[in-house]
């Protein structure tokens, strides 16, 4: 094979892999439903349910600028932008709290346990460590063969939190977390939620943002129009 050849066969598989690339993330925001890049809405959304005791909170505990992800475990698009909302969170830790809220999807079978799993984790003061631990790992759970074998990893993820596996397998199944997960899903259906990821910045929707700059921009938007 000759240089030009040699260098033809380069090009063709660099463009393949961005093809393949790319296809996957606009699949990843097709199978959730969402739309990147939208910008955020005029005024805030009336009727989403303002922050309570039973959320779940990270950040500032005093500030008034408030990011709210509902999100589903078990969605790609929400794995992928775990790490960026992790980023953002970080860089605005003394200026935003940040709510997580349950949105399982119809289409992932898995998703209503994995928040369970959360909210079993939360009772014993792991809530964000199990949050992360089921992004983090979701191409395995949600390959498990059904959803025993999905909740058996999910213990497995407590005990790797030091997490005591009694209370764990039985708060996971209580009527009282699934009653919470579905709370936070009708609320995120009366805000109009019918995709994952979707944020609400001081009440403003942001249709998931392209990047860390597109993030952070829409947040210093809205919080400069907010104050």
């Amino acid at each position: 094979m000759d240089a030009n050849q040699l260098s033809g066969k380069r090009i063709g598989l660099w463009v393949g892999g961005a093809l393949v690339l790319t296809a996957v993330i606009i699949g990843a925001f097709l199978l959730a439903g969402a739309k990147p890049g939208e910008a955020p809405e005029s005024k805030p959304v009336a009727s989403l349910p303002p922050v309570s005791e039973s959320d779940w909170v990270i950040g500032s505990a005093t500030s008034t600028n408030v990011l709210i992800e509902y999100s589903d475990f078990q969605c790609p698009a929400c794995a992928s932008y775990f790490p960026l909302v992790e980023q953002v969170v970080k860089e605005y830790s003394g200026e935003i709290k940040f709510v997580y809220r349950h949105f399982p999807l119809a289409q992932h079978p898995y998703a209503p346990s994995a928040s369970a799993a959360s909210e079993a984790a939360g009772m014993q003061g792991k809530f964000w460590e199990m949050y992360r631990i089921l992004f983090e790992n979701q191409t395995e759970w949600v390959a498990a063969a059904d959803e025993s074998a999905a909740k058996k990893l999910f213990a497995v993820y407590a005990a790797r939190l030091g997490l005591n596996a009694t209370q764990f397998s039985s708060d996971i199944e209580k009527a009282e977390v699934a009653d919470k997960v579905m709370e936070q899903y009708r609320g995120g259906v009366a805000a109009e939620v019918n995709a994952t990821p979707t944020f609400f910045m001081n009440g403003y929707k942001l249709q998931n943002p392209t990047g860390l700059a597109s993030f952070k921009q829409q947040i210093d938007e809205i919080i400069a129009k907010s104050n």
